[in-house]
Parts: structure tokens; C-alpha cells; sequence
């Protein structure tokens, strides 16, 4: 699936605020459905936050053992849904053995943190800039030391820049995440018995 680029500045520094996959699967809307609502909450660390007939959004568990095995990245996946604001699956029936199967994800958090970090930073190499720049006019000597409260006003701006874009990945992430759930839905493979490690995270 392809979206139209996310107008705003934020999404033209830091990149998407969600992301998207969706596919036609074999199957039936609610059993399928009922599949992906398993898998995210034993595999993904992840609690039901609304139920609708062909729609259920997921949201981070906070509990112990979620922390934890997202903390020692059990399982090797990386938890990146759990990372999210939010999860949402809609399912819609085809015909009678397909389903279209979309996956939705916010990052919008994640992508608010890193403006925020990155802006900081681009603040904080402004103000030492700017306390070089006093000194040099109070010493008499802006000539030679003004060109120098340049230095921290580019570098800080180049770090906070780095921050913000650093939000990509996490999108890049998520995204790959979402498309990985809907292989191994096409697949068959999200209807496992769950391990005893599920089973406790589950208590």
C-alpha cells in the first residue's frame, strides 16, 4: 500500500507519523481477526484497547513481565509495535476465502520526542553561541572570537537535526514489523501454542 507523503513540517524533518501495511489473505474476517488479536498480545506485548465486528486497536502492556521481555529483547524481534502509541488491525472480507487485512501503527510519540530533543539541542548550541559571542564583545575582541560562537550555534543545530531524523528508523522499524505480522499471517504461522514464557506474560 502505497500513502500519500504526510504533509507538515514535522513529517519533513523526522519523517512518517505512521505507518501502514495491508493485505489480501485467505481466510474469513473473524477468524482472522481473532488470530491477530492473539499474536499481539502474546508475541508483541501488547493489550486490546477497543474491540469493534472488524477492527481492534492494541496498545503497549506496561505490566512486569512485558518490561522485561521487551528490556532483554526475548524472542530477538525487537518489540517494535510495543513501541508504538497504538496498533490497529481492520479486516474486511474479499469474497468468500479472502480477506483485505490492514495494519495501522502511530509513531506520532516517538516522532514528538525526537522534535523535541532535537530543538534542545539546536536551542542549546544557540545560547553557548550566543554567551561567545558576549564575552567577545565585552573583551573587545568580537573580530577575532565572534567567528567561534558559530561553532556551537552549527554544531547544535547539526545534533538536534540528527535527533530528529533519527525518528525515520523508528518508523523504518515499525513499518518492516507490521509487514513481518502480515507474512506470517499469510502463512499460517500465527496460530502457535504459546510458550511458557507467554503464558506468564499473559498472567
Amino acid at each position: 500500500m502505497v500513502l500519500a507523503p504526510e504533509p507538515g513540517l514535522a513529517a519533513r524533518v523526522a519523517g512518517p507519523g505512521h505507518a501502514t501495511a495491508a493485505r489480501i489473505v485467505s481466510g474469513a474476517p473473524g477468524p482472522t481477526l481473532a488470530a491477530l488479536d492473539a499474536w499481539m498480545q502474546r508475541e508483541e506485548c501488547l493489550q486490546v484497547k477497543r474491540r469493534h465486528a472488524d477492527r481492534i486497536t492494541w496498545e503497549p502492556r506496561r505490566d512486569l513481565f512485558s518490561n522485561v521481555r521487551r528490556g532483554l529483547n526475548l524472542g530477538g524481534r525487537g518489540y517494535a509495535l510495543s513501541r508504538t502509541g497504538e496498533v490497529a488491525a481492520t479486516v474486511s472480507a474479499v469474497d468468500d476465502k479472502r480477506v483485505l487485512v490492514r495494519l495501522d501503527a502511530d509513531v506520532v510519540t516517538s516522532r514528538r520526542q525526537r522534535l523535541a530533543a532535537g530543538g534542545v539541542s539546536a536551542v542549546s548550541g544557540v545560547a553557548a553561541g550566543g554567551t561567545v559571542a558576549t564575552v567577545a564583545v565585552v573583551a573587545h575582541a568580537a573580530l577575532i572570537v565572534f567567528p567561534l560562537a558559530l561553532l556551537p550555534i552549527a554544531a547544535g543545530a547539526g545534533v538536534g537535526y540528527a535527533i530528529a531524523r533519527s525518528h525515520r528508523g523508528v518508523a523504518a522499524r515499525t513499518q518492516v514489523a507490521l509487514e513481518q505480522v502480515l507474512d506470517r499471517l499469510e502463512h499460517g504461522e500465527l496460530r502457535k501454542p504459546p510458550s511458557l514464557l507467554d503464558a506468564l506474560t499473559q498472567t
